[in-house]
């Protein structure tokens, strides 16, 4: 019997101890690239920006409409993750007195897969623009994706009230769940701060660690990020899809304009590119 138990704790006192060196030094800081790449982060390093993640929300959410009745605001904002900042956001920056934000908030509802510049053809198309009156439309996206996005697009899909309301009843009773503890970090903890030491990948990674030469962060000088910054290099120098791109956003622009809405391009730089004579 002892032999068993013996052979029991060997084979689990590896994982036991995985276990708890990830508990007691992975710090989770709820950044993305820190969460894909299992890098710890002290998280009393946003501190020092408590007063700006503290600043309230002073522009509208989509979700918070009665899409039934007539909204009038001067800007509508739809993006990805970019735009869903809240107070931190840049649609802060933009509202004023006289200036009204009104931004498509995505997470609140059930729409997959979401292609910001495809949705806004959808909501030109649909029946929504007769009750929401904008004068721009500020369309965002993140370079690395921005020219993938204008593939391959239907002009002539749309979506109604109906459906937009359908999909945001449907996420409201998806955000009631508890969600799934990522156990998988216990494996990918120890293992990828092993191999970072090694590749700036740690081989498996989808965020690169880069040393940069300058310093430009307040908290080490370490630059993180996407992998996809890197292999979305080739698509977006590729010159048949900017031109591409270009011919998409020259449309939307035209149905846009003949709701009487401008449209306004905003694309998010990839920190490779905003970093890159620092790597």
């Amino acid at each position: 019997m002892k032999r068993f138990l013996y052979a029991i704790f060997a084979f689990a006192s590896p994982f036991i101890l995985l276990i708890g060196f990830t508990t007691l030094c992975y710090t989770e800081t709820g950044g993305d690239l820190n969460r894909l790449g299992k890098i710890s982060i002290d998280n009393t390093y946003r501190n020092q920006f408590q007063k700006e993640l503290d600043t309230p929300q002073n522009y509208t959410d989509f979700s918070a409409l009665n899409l039934e009745e007539k909204n009038s605001f001067n800007i509508l904002t739809i993006g990805d993750s970019f735009s869903q900042k809240r107070g931190h956001g840049y649609q802060n920056y933009l509202t004023t007195d006289t200036t009204s934000i009104l931004n498509f908030d995505i997470r609140a509802y059930t729409i997959q897969p979401y292609n910001p510049i495809d949705f806004a053809f959808k909501l030109v198309n649909g029946d929504i623009f007769n009750n929401l009156q904008i004068d721009y439309l500020i369309l965002q996206s993140v370079e690395r994706s921005i020219t993938t996005r204008s593939e391959e697009l239907d002009h002539t899909t749309k979506i109604t009230i109906e459906a937009l309301e359908t999909s945001r009843k449907i996420q409201d009773t998806n955000n009631s769940s508890t969600p799934n503890r990522n156990y998988s970090d216990y494996l990918k903890f120890p293992f990828y701060n092993i191999l970072y030491n090694f590749s700036d990948n740690a081989l498996f990674s989808p965020v690169h660690q880069k040393t940069i030469n300058k310093e430009v962060f307040s908290s080490n000088n370490s630059l993180l990020l996407f992998e996809e910054d890197i292999t979305a290099l080739e698509k977006n120098n590729n010159r048949k899809l900017v031109n591409n791109l270009n011919t998409e956003l020259n449309i939307l622009a035209q149905k846009l304009k003949e709701r009487g809405i401008t449209l306004i391009i905003l694309p998010s730089p990839d920190k490779y590119d905003l970093y890159y004579e620092y790597i």
